[in-house]
């Protein structure tokens, strides 16, 4: 659905209609009749609708015919009209009159179409309600016109729409009957949803509660009363979605996730956070939470870009597979055959027993360049500095440093061997590493919201989310001092040069490409062939370096249950994440840099796969002890 900013709406609107469809049994021509009269009886809207005009009129295939009756609401906003033995589809349309602010008594023109609430026929009918978002628009406007602005108005839908499967203010749910609709099925299981926070007891009454929750403290309390009335409508014969389960609907995600995602945030000192979902068969869910900048405000989108850290490695291990399946390389080539120069630079490393391979999954013996100490100051203190791979090997070549073991004796993780490999994509193509990722990676998988950007990029594609760190939680390394909340204070880091994470880190993405790179990682069928795809999982067993249930392949990693990467950037932490057993993919940013290592899993993505998934994550939990 497009978005469109409430301010949009202030204008009054002279043509009013809001849809009501009544679904009446054993429609069959569309004019069966019977021998009773049927009467449609209820409310205008919550609050008094002072000559409103309701009127009824047949609705076949989506497409208004005749009038069967019409009346002007009482001034209790009732009404009641007799539409004879008509037994087809019906429409209901209020519109004109004036509505009385139930807080300021005032009398004001009716500039928004409200509809007919507690909808009631005299026969046993079916009944299924598609309300138009625009009421709620007027009734927000109406209701706390002096406290919304345009900004914390579009902040409680964007909330609100999570957590209750539609859009207050934006945009009405689609007509599954319409001739425009691509997937009629699809539309028609949003079509019937829609009407959970509207419909039945409550009313409109209920976004009171709604967006005064997130006007005061960002929290949605009212996901109790939305299931209720969600499992109420799937129990009925007005449940035309083919939906009999509440999991199977977005809105259950919504009410059991977005706490979940909101308590990481505010328990956390996290700004905002970003979590997308791919469930099989179901459209990708996605959950946000906090601000995209402490300075303004601004509310997070999911839309909101954020640098992914290592995650990056993913990109740059698939690139050189792809390369490798193309028959540029081998992936036991020895580096030193296609980058011979590195011998001059590496001398304290036997470079000639290294392969392409050993890079990849870490086996190479290398220092980690991020550990030196100029490095860390230069990192921290000169975001916009320049850097040139050759910089990176002589940091792990320095007087004090010696290799952490022989190339294949055992495994520890090196940002220094994914820094060669972005040398190796340029030694093979003669182009530069990141365009090289692109072409290969994030162009056949569509992923318009990827980007490796170049050195000199120091800015992010809008729209992205502003990042943070607090500096002395990061540079605290023992795990057994707590940071006090007085020192949790966070510095903005956003705009940094690339070439300082070159191909080990320098990827900007979203959550939602991410759980489309996640499934790629994972099962292939886009990147490589089987071959290079069973090569990219062959794994090295972490317990010899002490961390019993965790295994690297070519790039990626497998914790427990959990296939993917972590990545961590100042100002921002990431993970995507592959559960296989239930075909499941997570993708999570937070716009702050977690102390100790990327921790987006435990700040966020095991709760939420515990949460869906609670037997298979207990057996998680024992598989990392």
């Amino acid at each position: 659905m497009k978005k469109k900013g409430c301010y949009k709406y202030y204008k009054l609107v002279l043509t009013l209609t809001l849809v009501t469809i009544f679904s009446l049994p054993a429609c069959h021509d569309g004019r069966d009749r019977v021998s009773d009269d049927t009467v449609i009886s209820g409310l205008a809207a919550k609050g008094h609708i002072n000559g409103a005009t309701v009127t009824v009129t047949s609705y076949e295939n989506g497409i208004e015919n005749e009038e069967l009756g019409s009346t002007v609401s009482k001034s209790d906003g009732s009404y009641s009209i007799n539409i004879g033995s008509y037994s087809g589809p019906v429409m209901v349309t209020v519109s004109g009159g004036s509505y009385k602010d139930e807080t300021t008594l005032l009398n004001t023109p009716l500039a928004l179409p409200l509809r007919a609430m507690y909808g009631n026929v005299s026969s046993s009918v079916q009944i299924m309600v598609t309300p138009l978002t625009e009421e709620a628009t007027r009734y927000a406007l109406a209701k706390f016109g002096s406290s919304l602005t345009e900004e914390n108005i579009d902040f409680a839908n964007a909330k609100i729409s999570h957590n209750c499967g539609f859009d207050i203010i934006d945009s009405s749910p689609a007509d599954p009957t319409s001739e425009d609709s691509e997937d009629t099925s699809e539309v028609s299981k949003e079509y019937g949803i829609y009407l959970t926070r509207f419909s039945g007891p409550g009313g409109l009454a209920n976004i009171d509660a709604d967006i005064l929750d997130y006007l005061d403290n960002d929290v949605f309390d009212g996901g109790a009363a939305v299931e209720t009335a969600l499992q109420h409508f799937l129990a009925t014969p007005a449940n035309q979605t083919g939906i009999t389960d509440i999991k199977e609907t977005d809105i259950y995600l919504s009410l059991t996730l977005q706490p979940i995602i909101d308590n990481a945030t505010i328990t956390n000192n996290v700004p905002g956070l970003v979590m997308a979902i791919k469930m099989p068969g179901r459209d990708t869910w996605s959950g946000v939470s906090g601000v995209s900048s402490v300075a303004t405000g601004a509310p997070l989108t999911t839309d909101d870009r954020f640098r992914i850290g290592s995650i990056s490695k993913t990109f740059t291990a698939m690139t050189v597979l792809r390369l490798a399946q193309e028959g540029s390389c081998d992936l036991d080539d020895l580096i030193t055959t296609w980058l011979p120069e590195i011998k001059d630079i590496l001398t304290k490393y036997d470079v000639d027993a290294m392969t392409i391979r050993m890079l990849l999954n870490h086996t190479n013996g290398l220092y980690n360049y991020v550990h030196d100490s100029t490095f860390q100051t230069d990192y921290r203190d000169e975001p916009l500095k320049q850097w040139a791979f050759n910089d990176f090997l002589e940091m792990a070549n320095t007087n004090t440093i010696t290799p952490d073991f022989a190339p294949g004796a055992s495994w520890n993780y090196t940002n220094t061997g994914y820094t060669l490999l972005g040398m190796l994509i340029e030694e093979l193509t003669g182009e530069d590493w990141e365009d090289v990722v692109r072409t290969k990676c994030i162009e056949p998988l569509e992923m318009q919201d990827t980007f490796v950007p170049k050195t000199g990029d120091v800015l992010m594609p809008a729209p992205y989310t502003r990042g943070y760190v607090n500096w002395d939680d990061n540079f605290n390394t023992d795990p057994s001092v707590t940071i006090p909340d007085s020192l949790q204070l966070l510095t903005e880091r956003t705009e940094e040069d690339p070439s300082f994470a070159n191909a080990a880190g320098a990827v900007i993405s979203t959550p939602a490409d991410l759980v489309v790179w996640g499934r790629e990682i994972a099962l292939g069928n886009t990147i490589l062939n089987a071959t290079y795809q069973s090569e990219h999982h062959t794994y090295v067993d972490l317990s010899i370096v002490g961390s019993p249930g965790y295994s690297y392949g070519l790039g990626i990693m497998y914790e427990g249950l959990l296939l993917g990467h972590r990545g961590q950037i100042y100002g921002y932490d990431c993970s995507v994440q592959y559960f296989a057993a239930r075909d499941t993919t997570f993708a999570v940013c937070a716009n702050r840099t977690l102390a100790l290592g990327s921790n987006t899993n435990e700040l966020v993505l095991n709760d939420v796969a515990l949460k869906l998934y609670p037997v298979e994550f207990a057996e998680q939990a024992n598989l990392l002890q």
